[in-house]
């Protein structure tokens, strides 16, 4: 028996698509196929996890269903289903021989169907900004022979040196040629706290600091294009 998409895979889709399941018997005999899923049912799962988180009522399943597939030639079987919500889905093919109540499954595990909202199909880039590597260290290694001797004895005492951070104003200067000439659409930031002090990060931070290097920044030339206009009240 073979199942297309392959059991257990993993299939990415977004709303709007069409997602299509074939099933293939060894040799064709009398009987009906499914596709049991939970593919529309997202209202019921999500009721389902509310009232189990709220009143400890037991997750049930019911968002399961059995959708009938067509046959579309002697031993093959399939159905296109039009894929509407957002979410995170499962599902398997199996076969009923006439007269059986037992379903005939396929070798291997539940398909995994994750369906994005459909403006993410595209043009969706994203920039990851670390803004510790803006500002001077864009344009010099701020870790000089005579720092580094200082570093050296500070870090054999138990500290954590910090080189100078770049600023979001840094980043907003930049912003012209990671949006206009690198083309991202979205520019992620990491979450906006103070530089932590404490002995685990620190500890961490003597391991990282020598991966957010000088020699991982990269050097960009100035856009031609005409500047946009940003703002921003942090410094």
């Amino acid at each position: 028996m073979n199942h297309t998409p392959a059991p257990g895979s993993f299939q990415l889709k977004w709303a709007g698509d069409l997602f299509e399941v074939t099933l293939r018997l060894d040799r064709p005999r009398p009987g009906r196929a499914v596709f049991r899923t939970n593919l529309g049912m997202a209202h019921v799962r999500r009721r389902e996890l509310i009232a189990c988180t709220e009143s400890g009522e037991p997750v049930l399943a019911r968002d399961w269903h059995d959708i009938p597939m067509t046959a579309c030639e002697p031993g093959v079987f399939r159905v296109r289903i039009p894929l509407t919500e957002v979410g995170v889905f499962e599902g398997k093919a199996c076969f009923f021989a006439e007269g059986s109540p037992a379903p005939e499954w396929p070798e291997g595990g539940n398909l995994r169907i994750k369906v994005g909202p459909a403006h993410t199909a595209c043009a969706n880039t994203v920039y990851t900004a670390f803004v510790r590597q803006f500002g001077a260290a864009l344009q010099r290694n701020p870790r000089t022979p005579a720092l580094g001797a200082h570093e050296a004895a500070l870090d054999g005492q138990g500290y954590t040196v910090i080189p100078p951070s770049g600023t979001f104003r840094d980043l907003i200067r930049q912003l012209d040629t990671i949006m206009g000439r690198l083309r991202f659409r979205i520019v992620q930031l990491l979450p906006v706290h103070p530089v932590p002090t404490t002995y685990a990060w620190a500890a961490s931070a003597r391991l990282l600091r020598r991966w957010i290097s000088f020699r991982s920044i990269p050097r960009w030339r100035s856009s031609t294009r005409a500047p946009r206009r940003w703002s921003s009240s942090a410094s």
